[in-house]
């Protein structure tokens, strides 16, 4: 839930239908739930909540339902501890899961390419090139590093076809929201969840990262979980930090002077 929320607020969104996948609905989450979830999370990780009854850690896999968290992958006894390490395997489950899910949905793209051009596509590899650049032009933006005009040349140069046609396909089913945003979230969720100290306005800190140059995100990231008020105003006063970086650090604190 909170790495599809935290998601949807990096894409300019502040409510989002969810999937849940045991019960087959979509949940309207909004910070609120996203606060709560955080902090719960958190607070499981900070006390070493010991798990309850037997079941597993559940991997990706494609199912009717699209490529969800569906395959029993590792056993987990009632008492285990969750701690750091178990909480870094569920991380890159759903890690997984979310590449997986965005092969998938590039996967169904080609294959309408293929469908609408009524070609009989045996060759694998050739199937992969298309493939590779239908993802490459879908990886951020869409389209920010590489133009679906690019991406249909290098597509209608493969398959022999109208350049037109597969832009206009690659545009149509193009998807709704950046997903480089998805790399960002769990960034911020592996070192959010991880850190020893709660920190109180979680969504605050969302607000900073998705107002924030990405070239700058990782580097707020670390200043904001690790460093004191004191320490980062050392810093911005030595030249090596920028004054904007105490005025969020301030702003995700509720830090006035």
């Amino acid at each position: 839930m909170i790495a599809n929320y935290g998601f949807q607020i990096l894409n300019g969104n502040l409510a989002a239908a969810i999937d849940d996948y045991e019960l087959n609905q979509r949940f309207m989450n909004d910070l609120a739930t996203y606060r709560i979830f955080v902090t719960w999370l958190w607070t499981l990780l900070k006390h070493k909540a010991r798990i309850t009854r037997n079941g597993y850690l559940k991997g990706p896999q494609r199912t009717e339902n699209g490529v969800i968290l569906a395959k029993n992958l590792i056993e987990i006894s009632k008492g285990t501890i969750f701690d750091e390490e178990l909480f870094k395997k569920v991380w890159e489950q759903h890690y997984e899961w979310t590449k997986m899910f965005y092969e998938d949905y590039d996967r169904i793209v080609a294959k309408r390419l293929i469908e609408y051009f009524k070609l009989n596509l045996s060759n694998e590899s050739l199937m992969d090139e298309i493939l590779a650049s239908i993802s490459k032009a879908y990886a951020a933006g869409p389209f920010l590093n590489y133009s679906s005009e690019a991406a249909a040349k290098d597509i209608s140069e493969l398959l022999g076809v109208e350049q037109k046609n597969v832009e206009e396909i690659i545009i149509q089913n193009a998807p709704r929201f950046d997903r480089s945003k998805a790399d960002v979230i769990m960034d911020v969720l592996y070192k959010l969840l991880l850190s020893k100290s709660y920190l109180q306005h979680n969504s605050r800190f969302l607000f900073a990262i998705a107002s924030t140059e990405p070239t700058k995100q990782r580097l707020l990231l670390d200043v904001i979980l690790n460093y004191s008020r004191e320490e980062v105003l050392k810093k911005v006063e030595r030249g090596e930090l920028e004054t904007e970086i105490l005025q969020i650090y301030d702003y995700v604190y509720d830090y006035k002077d």
